[in-house]
Order: structure tokens, then sequence, then C-alpha cells
């Protein structure tokens, strides 16, 4: 049966309140310490004076975590209300710390990370380091087009190329060509030339070709030798990804993308392990696994990757697979990668092996925040008295059933400590969890 998660029991504090803030002088010691000894929701404040106590607190309106169906919750927002006459506090000076019963991340606030959809990871995301176990994973590097083989050029005029790979999933494997204006009827855009994947439970996927500078390529139909480069460019069909597309080449003839027959480079599908951002520049990082490698591709286009026992045959039953080695990048470390399983089949790595990415700033990272509602004296990058903002941020840990939590927000320009418990009990599983009120 589903685990999911029951709302936390008000405790004693501020009448309505299901936080409160501990007022930590500076003078009394930089220490700050997380009460995790009961599972109810607590609130506790100094005696600091009382002008202080009124006016250097928070209203927490709302809590809630995601995603239950999995039997875990990972991402969690809450909704904070400055009332009248509150201090602001400084965003870029405000730590959380999330802590569970294993482990305690350490987050900041960046402001790159200001977004309007508190959306996780990428860019103007929110993310956590943290020991990722994947589990099941998918081999997914299709190269579309294999130097020295002109017989697998994408071009145009519907010569379609079929893709090793079964994007959307349906047991039939899905075709792709080029297409710019005419050919384009489904597109807005005639000016732009594009890779259309014919996917064929879903419908078309267009993905516009860029230049290595991201500016689009529009004269792919009348021009050749045309450099072409993009970056893990998603493949999607209206809100679902099926794979990213990735391009180092330069055409050899009009309409015609290819590196054999006269081409430079190559030309990739991608569909990620795990998404993530691990030389932190607030945009999206990926782990994928090819044929013959674990690998990370970088938003800035530099890859790493490590043999998987030289080659391996994920064809066969009997393939083992055993990697437990450091994983850098231009001389960065990266992280650390243990894999160890036995392939069962094709193409894909077991469910009950060992598949674990250990990043080297484990349990730091960043927040996010969506301002809800802007008071009169709101600013960017901060919260005022009269501002609804939500912030958004990842656990150090997959939070199970049972487990419990303490989420604190420090800011050193007001000594401002907030401390949140949750109780956490098994239930039907559902995708969002509220947890207060």
């Amino acid at each position: 049966m589903g685990c999911s998660f029951k709302r936390g029991n008000v405790g004693l504090g501020l009448l309505i309140a299901l936080i409160a803030f501990m007022i930590v002088s500076a003078i009394a010691g930089g220490a700050i310490m997380l009460s995790t000894g009961t599972l109810r929701t607590a609130a506790f404040i100094n005696l600091k004076d009382s002008r202080d106590k009124m006016t250097n607190y928070a209203q927490v309106l709302l809590v809630e975590a995601e995603d239950g169906r999995e039997d875990t919750l990972n991402r969690f927002e809450i909704h904070v209300r400055m009332p009248p006459q509150s201090n602001t506090i400084n965003l870029n000076k405000t730590l959380i710390i999330f802590k569970n019963r294993n482990a305690s991340a350490f987050l900041t606030f960046n402001p790159a990370y200001e977004s309007a959809n508190c959306s996780v990871r990428g860019p103007n995301g929110y993310m956590t380091f943290r020991t990722e176990n994947y589990g099941s994973a998918i081999v997914w590097n299709d190269t579309i087009v294999k130097t020295g083989l002109p017989s697998t050029t994408i071009s145009a005029n519907f010569a379609t190329s079929d893709l090793t790979s079964d994007l959307d999933g349906d047991g039939t494997i899905d075709r792709v060509f080029v297409c710019c204006g005419a050919l384009c009827s489904d597109v807005d855009d005639s000016t732009q030339s594009f890779i259309r994947f014919n996917l064929s439970s879903v419908g078309s996927a267009y993905v516009p070709l860029l230049q290595p500078d991201g500016s689009p390529v529009t004269d792919l139909c009348s021009s050749a030798g045309l450099s072409i480069g993009n970056n893990m460019t998603p493949i999607r069909v209206g809100d679902t990804t099926y794979g990213y597309f990735s391009a180092t080449t330069t055409t050899a003839a009009i309409a015609t993308v290819d590196a054999g027959g006269g081409g430079t480079g190559l030309a990739y599908v991608y569909m990620p392990v795990s998404v993530l951002d691990l030389n932190r520049d607030g945009q999206n990082d990926y782990l994928y696994l090819n044929l013959t490698h674990v690998a990370v591709r970088l938003s800035d286009g530099r890859t790493g990757d490590i043999p998987l026992n030289g080659y391996a045959d994920w064809t066969d039953p009997t393939t083992a697979i055993n990697v437990d080695q450091d994983l850098s990048i231009g001389g960065e470390y990266m992280g650390h990668i243990t894999m160890a399983g036995v392939v069962a089949t094709n193409d894909v790595f077991p469910a009950n092996g060992i598949f674990r990415f250990t990043p080297t700033k484990e349990y730091r990272g960043w927040y996010a925040v969506e301002p809800l509602v802007e008071g009169a004296d709101y600013q960017t990058n901060h919260l005022s008295a009269g501002d609804v903002i939500k912030f958004c941020f990842e656990s150090p840990a997959p939070i199970e059933p049972s487990d419990s939590i303490n989420i604190g927000f420090v800011s050193s320009t007001q000594e401002y400590y907030v401390s949140l418990g949750i109780d956490v009990f098994p239930f039907e599983s559902m995708k969002r969890v509220g947890l207060y009120p």
C-alpha cells in the first residue's frame, strides 16, 4: 500500500502560528542548535526584549511537499507572510538549514535563483547536493549521426532516419529528419530550421537547430557549411520532455545534418539519468549512460565519463557492470560514481543494482523564492512587511514515512531563527502532500 504523510500538529507557541522565531543574540554566541527531540510542531522564543518579539516574526501560511506517490518527500514549499512593521530580512544573508534523522543540508540564496516558478534545479531553480541512488536506468545516448556512416544522415524531404531508441516508450523505434520552411508545416516560424522527431505514439517534436552561440539556424535549406551547436535542447511534445538533443557539427550539404559524407562532428539524443548543477552556474548538467560509459555533460558543453569495464554489452543478460570511481572534468572534481549490477534487460541497468552518485559538495545547495504578494516596502531578494513569499528547497535526503524533519531559517542581519518539526505518518499516497495547515 502507498505511504504518505500526516499533517503536523500545532504545539505551544504563538497563538495560531505553526512556527515562530527564536531571536538569537549575536553577543550570546554564534552557534545555533536545531532541536529535533520532538516530533510535534513546536515554537520557541527567547527573552530578548519584547519589541523584537512583536516585530521580528513571520507567519507561516502553508507548508507542502512532494512527491508522496513515491513514498518519500523531497521538495518542500513554505509560504511565509511578514506582518506590518516587521523588520526587513535580507535573503542574501539568510540560510536555510534542513535536518532529518540522518543528514543536514545548508542552503543559501542566490539572486539568480529568484524565479517565477520555483523550478527544481536548472536555470532559476533550487537544489541540494546530495547522494542520489538511481536504481533502474536506461541507456540513453542515441547517436543520430554516426561518423563515417553517411547513410544515417538526417536530411529533408522526409528522407527519415531511424533512431535506435524508443523515445516515447511505445515499443516502436522513432524517426527523425530535418525540416525548414514549408516542410515545417506545423510550426509557426517559417524562418527557423528544425530537427523533427516523429514519436510514433504522441506525434512530432520540433527541436530548433541552434548555432554555437545559441542563435537560431535559419538557412539550413539554402546553405551548407553551417555550424550547429545545440546543447541539450529538449525534445518536447506539449509539456512532456522525451529526451534532449545535442550537436557539434558543420553541415556539408544543403538541408543536411551529417557527420559522414564530408560533415564534421556528431549529433546525439540523450535521456539523462539525473539533472544536476555540478559546476554551480545555475544551469542544467546531465548524468547519463551510453553503451560504454557513465558520463556527465555540463551546461557549458564539457563532458566527462568513466568506462563501464571497457565495452558493456547491454544485450547480454550476464554482463556485470562495476564502477567505483571519482569523476573529474577538466581537472575539476565533480563527485564519485558507484555502480554494481548485472544486465537483465536490453539497454537497462537493473533496479536491484547499485547506481549511486555522491557530489563533491554534498549537503550544500540553494533555495529559490517566488514572490506571491508584494507589500508596499517590497524589495527584490528581501522579505519585508506586507510581503508573502514562497520558499522552495530540496531535502538533504528523501524523507520517508515516520521520519522527522526540522527546518531552520537563519538571518545574520536580524539574528533570526525559525524551527519547524513535522510528524510524518503513513497513509494513502498522493503527489502533493499538505503538511500545514
